[in-house]
């Protein structure tokens, strides 16, 4: 039996509506047990298994990101391809002797549309050769072919007057026979920090030897590069000199030298991952210094 619960009179349990009021029990009526695991779901037409409806869908997703991906690839290429490979910069062409002294071009790609917009001027001046003489242009040579293999970053890096008017004025100083006299001997974290107090003026630094290449310019002139570290104090920071010199001799790394140079500029490089200065210097003598040999004695 079942209680109506409009009139609360009492039904057989098989009744659909009440006879008293008319009550219908057809929405109270819960599934059939018999029937109760069927899935009502909507079926997939060609699925068969309800089990392989995920593996397809993953596979749907991978095949749209596999077109996506070859898409993008393609459009991609195909702006490479408008892409053309052009110089930008500018060019120094000695006006006595015509040769091209210095130059600053870089070679970029951009679109075949604006690569008239990109162009390499040429400007007139005079190279340290017609201006100074034989030994400042292969100088100033060098200093070029080293910034142009990146032992630094320098950019518009040319002997300063005063110190190429030296060079030229004393051509048996570079290089030196031997330890040329009246050299000043500096503090070397001084010449970093004070730099224009000693541009243009002797000096002698000591220091260990990090590196002793040999240079040649396009022309012929050969000289050693030197790079020079000098101990610091402890909490300071070590300083660093960048020596050309066409003096005789290589210089065992790690090995320490004494070095006669004439300052020219302050350059930017790169040790590791910090942004550092070191002096660049033009050499007149660098000599290597002799190692104390370890003691023998045995301790007492």
């Amino acid at each position: 039996m079942k209680q109506c619960p409009d009139c609360e009179t009492n039904n057989h349990r098989t009744n659909l509506f009440c006879p008293t009021c008319g009550h219908s029990f057809i929405d109270e009526k819960g599934p059939d047990p018999k029937h109760s695991h069927i899935n009502n779901g909507r079926e997939i037409p060609g699925v068969d298994r309800p089990h392989l409806f995920v593996p397809i869908v993953f596979m749907v997703v991978i095949l749209g990101l596999a077109a996506g991906l070859c898409a993008f690839l393609i459009s991609r290429s195909i702006g490479l391809g408008d892409l053309v490979s052009v110089q930008s910069g500018t060019r120094w062409k000695c006006t006595n002797c015509g040769r091209i002294y210095k130059e600053r071009v870089v070679t970029v790609k951009v679109n075949k549309s604006e690569q008239y917009d990109y162009d390499v001027e040429t400007l007139p001046g005079l190279c340290f050769t017609c201006k100074y003489g034989n030994l400042v242009g292969g100088y100033q040579d060098l200093v070029e072919e080293l910034c142009k293999k990146k032992y630094y970053q320098g950019y518009l890096m040319d002997i300063p007057d005063g110190a190429a008017s030296f060079i030229a004025a004393n051509p048996s100083l570079f290089p030196s026979a031997g330890p040329p006299a009246g050299v000043q001997v500096v503090d070397p974290q001084q010449v970093e920090r004070k730099f224009d107090q000693y541009l243009g003026k002797l000096i002698v630094v000591k220091g260990k030897v990090l590196a002793s290449k040999p240079v040649v310019t396009a022309n012929g002139t050969r000289a050693t590069y030197v790079g020079l570290q000098n101990a610091a104090p402890k909490g300071r920071e070590q300083s660093e000199f960048f020596i050309v010199y066409k003096g005789p001799g290589r210089f065992a790394r790690d090995s320490t030298a004494k070095a006669y140079i004439l300052p020219v500029d302050l350059v930017p490089y790169n040790p590791g991952a910090r942004q550092a200065k070191a002096v660049l210097g033009i050499g007149m003598y660098v000599e290597d210094q002799p190692r104390v040999p370890a003691s023998t004695t045995p301790v007492q």
